[in-house]
């Protein structure tokens, strides 16, 4: 069984349950912000490309943005969790086109950690701390939203062990630090000399070689040119595979 397949199962055995806690907020009348769709991982085109590649990285984000619209309840559960696999794989692995601060950074940090292992096979992943944010908006979803994803779709810490990422980074900030910690469990961010720990953090993380959080290329990029290469090539210049 292949990463996709693993994924699959994952989904399908949380989808019964996150279906029937989402439902009173869906069609409730008390809840003015909605759940969008869970952000479902489906790594590269091929069966098998990910999963062979000798460095295999996760990408982290903070939380979706209305993703494929509001998550649907009452919809066939076999069929809903392949069009949001479809949409993660035209979106990631096949457009390739959207450009945010996020996505500026993300392809930054890809093009440098390539140019370092240019005779490696490097595959990406790319995830999100919050798995449900809201849809049609942006940010952090409310406590009603965010406490079911704990409760029935805590699913990172089973996607970095079907994944086995050779590398995590969290472009998520500190302020996201408890939410990493909601997910994995007690994580300690180590400061990374010159850099303080909010600036940048390297995680214990099991199974996971290296893994460090820093800030979001948003705040990154505003700080002046060069700033987001310098945090990267800190990050880049520990990763020894």
């Amino acid at each position: 069984m292949d990463a996709k397949d693993m994924l699959r199962e994952l989904y399908y055995s949380k989808w019964d349950q996150l279906s029937s806690a989402m439902r009173p907020i869906v069609e409730g009348n008390n809840y003015s912000i909605k759940p969008t769709n869970p952000l479902l991982l489906w790594p590269c085109l091929e069966d098998d490309e990910y999963d062979k590649a000798d460095i295999r990285v996760m990408i982290l984000g903070q939380e979706t943005n209305n993703w494929y619209g509001t998550f649907n309840p009452n919809a066939d559960k076999n069929e809903e969790i392949e069009r949001i696999f479809e949409f993660y794989n035209e979106f990631f692995n096949v457009d390739q086109s959207y450009r945010s601060h996020f996505w500026n950074g993300f392809n930054l940090f890809r093009r440098m950690l390539d140019k370092k292992f240019p005779y490696k096979n490097i595959r990406y992943a790319w995830n999100n701390v919050v798995k449900i944010g809201k849809a049609s908006q942006k940010g952090f979803p409310p406590d009603y939203i965010y406490n079911i994803e704990q409760t029935y779709f805590r699913v990172l810490d089973n996607e970095i062990n079907i994944l086995k990422p050779h590398i995590i980074l969290f472009l998520t900030g500190p302020n996201y630090d408890n939410c990493i910690k909601d997910k994995l469990g007690e994580i300690h961010f180590k400061q990374i000399s010159p850099f303080t720990s909010r600036e940048i953090a390297e995680l214990d993380i099991n199974g996971v070689n290296f893994a460090f959080r820093t800030y979001h290329p948003n705040y990154l990029y505003r700080q002046g040119k060069g700033v987001i290469s310098q945090f990267f090539q800190t990050i880049i210049d520990k990763i020894v595979l």
